[in-house]
């Protein structure tokens, strides 16, 4: 139901601000006052980036499954964004609104495969380069930092060998693919194998190895551009992170990101990302203004663009049953 929906987001808000004022309400808008306005907008036209390529990535997956404007793609993309971050365990949030947006331009079996192996490169690229991360500065990582860093690798090893497992498993994926297009056809054809065209299709795409290759780069570039932005938003509060410092704090706010027990890890994130920049070393309300305004950037304007492209696509009349399924 929407409301309880309401009533989780307005917690997490409550727990958000608890979070600001353990740190020290009023130094946070000390700090925030004194926020270089330029870098802050710097740091918003990087995620602007960031969206455009993960809309880029969707679409370099269905382009040979049929025709679809960048457009479409980009409002699919944001909208299921806005969903996921409303959603507590974000990971299937959105996903279900993107395959049915997808599914008029390539059909609910091959969007499917598209969003699945969406999300797939999307877990791959972060635990790459967290891995690449905890090598690189294995020498710089406090022994607790490190811990925690092995304890997620193998969590989330687990979790895409399991995911995997779903999907080269007929018997799981029969089961799988009908509640998906229960949710995305109006009316679902008996006569039709859904999880032989899923099959097809996703293994069309995995055994394209440039794709896959193309679709990893984007994936990997917006982990860059994601410490990119997080180095701007310390700057812009007057601090110069060393790299070492930038990129251990930024593999910690993905691994939060994993625990989404509260919409877009609302809270969790707050206050594990500040806790951790200052056992590497920065003042606590340095810390808070930094991780709050990064949040604003990735969560707050992220919420507010996808419900604009959301709204937007009711209106073209792509999502007929926004109303009745967003409610559920």
């Amino acid at each position: 139901m929407a409301w309880k929906r309401i009533l989780i987001f307005a917690f997490a808000i409550v727990l958000v601000l608890l979070v600001i004022n353990t740190f020290g309400f009023f130094q946070v808008i000390g700090a925030l006052s004194r926020a270089n306005i330029f870098l802050v907008l710097i740091a918003a036209l990087i995620q602007l980036g960031i969206l455009g390529l993960q809309s880029a990535r969707l679409r370099v997956l269905s382009h040979d499954k049929g025709y679809i404007s960048y457009r479409k793609v980009l409002r699919t993309a944001l909208s299921g964004a806005a969903v996921s971050l409303m959603t507590p365990f974000a990971m299937i949030g959105g996903e279900p609104l993107k395959m049915y947006m997808l599914r008029t331009n390539i059909g609910s079996s091959k969007s499917s495969a598209v969003v699945a192996i969406d999300g797939l490169m999307e877990i791959i690229a972060s635990i790459f380069v967290i891995f690449v991360v905890v090598v690189l500065f294995i020498g710089t990582i406090p022994s607790n930092f490190f811990m925690f860093f092995v304890l997620f690798l193998i969590a989330i090893g687990l979790i895409l060998g399991t995911m995997l497992k779903i999907l080269f498993t007929p018997r799981w994926l029969n089961k799988i693919i009908g509640w998906i297009v229960k949710k995305v056809e109006k009316s679902q054809n008996n006569k039709v194998d859904y999880p032989a065209l899923f099959q097809e299709a996703f293994a069309s795409i995995i055994n394209n190895r440039r794709k896959l290759a193309g679709v990893f780069c984007i994936s990997s570039s917006v982990k860059v551009l994601e410490m990119l932005r997080l180095w701007l938003v310390f700057a812009a509060i007057g601090i110069s992170l060393p790299m070492n410092v930038a990129v251990v704090g930024w593999a910690i706010m993905v691994v939060l990101l994993f625990v989404p027990i509260l919409p877009g890890s609302l809270a969790i994130l707050e206050f594990g990302a500040t806790s951790a920049f200052i056992l590497l070393g920065i003042a606590p309300a340095i810390a808070i203004s930094a991780v709050l305004v990064d949040r604003f950037l990735s969560f707050w304007l992220v919420l507010f663009i996808g419900f604009g492209a959301l709204s937007y696509a009711r209106k073209l009349g792509e999502l007929p049953f926004a109303k009745k399924e967003l409610k559920k």
